[in-house]
């Protein structure tokens, strides 16, 4: 399974049979300018949750609700994408070596027939963390995962000392 930090009502109650919603949908998908798509390999929604919850502490500036969606290995190969590591060394380490990058999205067509797979497969996992449940999260372990308390923000630091 592969995590993307995404936009949950892109995904949420959407129909492959909709061309409206595979291509709302298929905005997820559209990487940078000149980049990849980056997203994070995970074997479980418990550890899709937990990695989320790491992006948003050590990516993000501040708490925050984060949206992450899960789409499942069968749309990538459907589209014949196959993701490739590439662990990065700004990452803290529990996200470095789960992070790989899919090249051959930068063609909207291909980002269509992403989407309608992950939606024809029905098994799309979007959800939204609010930070209440991030800061849960990270008190219950997430912080304790290699580098992440050191790649913490600021604010995430600030809102975590106070919010104990």
């Amino acid at each position: 399974m592969w995590l993307r930090i995404g936009k949950r009502g892109r995904w949420k109650e959407r129909s492959a049979q909709s061309p409206d919603d595979v291509a709302e949908a298929s905005k997820d998908l559209a990487p940078r300018e000149h980049e990849d798509l980056s997203v994070y390999k995970v074997d479980s929604l418990d550890e899709a949750t937990r990695v989320a919850t790491a992006h948003a502490l050590t990516q993000k500036p501040g708490p925050a609700n984060i949206d992450a969606v899960v789409l499942p290995d069968q749309a990538l190969t459907t589209a014949g994408l196959e993701p490739i590591p590439v662990p990065m060394e700004e990452l803290p380490a529990y996200l470095s070596d789960r992070h790989y990058e899919i090249r051959g999205l930068e063609d909207p067509d291909v980002q269509r027939v992403v989407a309608e797979a992950a939606l024809n497969l029905g098994n799309v996992d979007a959800q939204r963390l609010p930070k209440g449940t991030l800061k849960e999260m990270a008190l219950n372990g997430v912080l304790e995962e290699e580098g992440v308390k050191a790649a913490i923000s600021t604010k995430w630091k600030e809102y975590l000392d106070k919010n104990q």
